[in-house]
């Protein structure tokens, strides 16, 4: 569903709730002892909850009396094999990761920086962008048409720094009232909140401990009922999904699952790579391009300073990307539980034979169809099957078999975890930046500047 504000330069779209009929109780699933962070010491059911702390990967929930388990929820219908064969042949043909092969997008500065380089000229390595005054309306058209595939493609920062603009972002979020801080809530909100946090805790806990997020729950103004992710490991629902009755435990957790897999699979980073490039093309300049290849943080605050904070906070994925994130938000809910997926799924299909179109997050996804499809693949093994084959089929090769989610599989290093003692340099040798900045150290001082290019920026834009 999008969110629209007066003020907004670019598209701003929240993501994903799942607005369904009541479905049974959750089911928990067995997890490993709870890890309890130095900041949020274990309390036996504060008077009134207050919200939770900032939850980490590998802390396990214990059910509560309001977390009731069961032991078994209907599956949903069986697929005909003609559903089956129209979805897979079609869902083949996209360059998309439909069964979560990989949970988590990785930066890699190396193949970053050799595109930039391509799009920018060799001068970019001395730290020299092109002086668009000489390009023609098709050149200058070209130009950010190449770097906006870039940044849809490529992951430009670690965590570490995504998270650091993330923070930038929701501070500025607070101090203009669009997240509610916790005593702007009611003790029934904050209730509400502490609960949903257990939910997300039961998501993270299947993990690996090793994920280089700390995802924190924020609470949005507004009444639409649904939720959105942010950079850096912000997942915010608004207080119209709080305020709302008969949301069951395995929808919230489906919602917040697509969140985390949007999260992991870097899409809210990509989104806002795009705005940047977006935003240079207004100035009718790249040397922001400069600035992202010497101190990204500062280079995104700058650039889009001046950019309406809801189409930074509320992130436009692709069609593609919302697949991906029902992927891996069904596998994330399915290593809860078997119970837990087959009634988030049995509750989505219900959705599509009542309303047939829905209400709320369905006008800003994909059709019904296809996200009933590929939460389907999660769980059914004939339609796996059918899916590797076709896209087997489309590569010109033989079958891949059946292919396997792999959500334990963390990214390489370079795709930021944050080092566990803090040092001051600590993030330059990570991303973009500190690969542009090795490569710099060895040009000779000397050298001259290229024709056509701007000089290096040192201020503002």
């Amino acid at each position: 569903m999008k969110m629209h504000s007066k003020r907004s330069l670019v598209l701003s779209a929240l993501c994903c709730g799942l607005l369904v009929a009541p479905v049974p109780a959750l089911a928990q699933a067995p997890a490993p002892a709870a890890k309890t962070q130095a900041n949020a010491p274990a309390k036996k059911r504060p008077e009134p909850p207050k919200p939770a702390a900032p939850a980490k990967a590998g802390q396990a929930v214990q059910a509560t009396s309001s977390v009731q388990a069961v032991a078994t929820a209907p599956q949903a219908q069986a697929l005909s094999p003609e559903f089956i064969e129209k979805n897979a042949s079609q869902l083949a043909t996209l360059e998309a990761d439909m069964v979560c092969e990989n949970l988590y997008d990785s930066a890699s500065p190396m193949s970053m920086a050799l595109e930039l380089v391509q799009v920018l000229g060799p001068s970019f390595l001395l730290s020299q962008a092109p002086n668009l005054t000489s390009y023609s309306p098709d050149e200058h058209k070209k130009l950010f048409e190449s770097l906006r595939s870039l940044a849809k493609r490529k992951v430009w920062l670690p965590v570490s720094m995504e998270t650091k603009i993330g923070d930038y972002l929701h501070e500025r979020a607070v101090s203009e009232g669009q997240v509610l801080a916790p005593e702007k809530l009611t003790r029934a909100d904050r209730n509400r909140v502490a609960h949903i946090q257990k939910l997300l805790e039961s998501v993270l806990a299947t993990l690996p401990t090793e994920n280089p997020y700390t995802v924190q729950l924020g609470v949005l103004e507004g009444d639409q009922i649904n939720a959105t992710v942010a950079l850096g490991g912000r997942i915010y629902i608004t207080r119209g999904l709080l305020r709302s009755a008969g949301y069951p435990d395995q929808e919230i957790m489906l919602m917040l699952s697509h969140e985390i897999g949007h999260l992991t699979r870097r899409h809210a980073l990509k989104d806002l790579q795009i705005k940047f490039i977006d935003a240079m093309e207004i100035s009718r300049s790249v040397k922001g391009m400069v600035d992202v290849s010497r101190d990204p943080v500062n280079a995104f605050k700058v650039t889009l300073g001046a950019v309406n904070l809801a189409s930074l906070l509320f992130q436009h994925f692709d069609m593609t990307q919302e697949l991906e994130g029902d992927a891996c938000g069904m596998q994330l809910v399915r290593k809860t539980s078997y119970e837990n997926a087959h009634a988030a799924l049995r509750a989505l299909v219900q959705r599509k034979t009542v309303d047939g179109g829905g209400t709320a997050w369905e006008k800003s996804h994909p059709n019904y169809e296809q996200r009933e499809f590929v939460m389907r693949l999660q769980l059914d093994d004939a339609a796996r099957l059918a899916f590797g084959n076709s896209r087997s089929q489309m590569a010109g090769r033989k079958s891949d078999g059946l292919p396997q989610a792999d959500l334990n599989k963390l990214p390489p290093t370079a795709a930021g975890a944050a080092p566990a003692a803090p040092a001051p340099k600590a993030e330059e040798g990570t991303g973009i930046g500190g690969f542009f900045n090795r490569l710099r150290s060895l040009v000779p001082a000397g050298a001259a500047s290229a024709p056509g290019t701007d000089q290096p920026q040192t201020g503002q834009q």
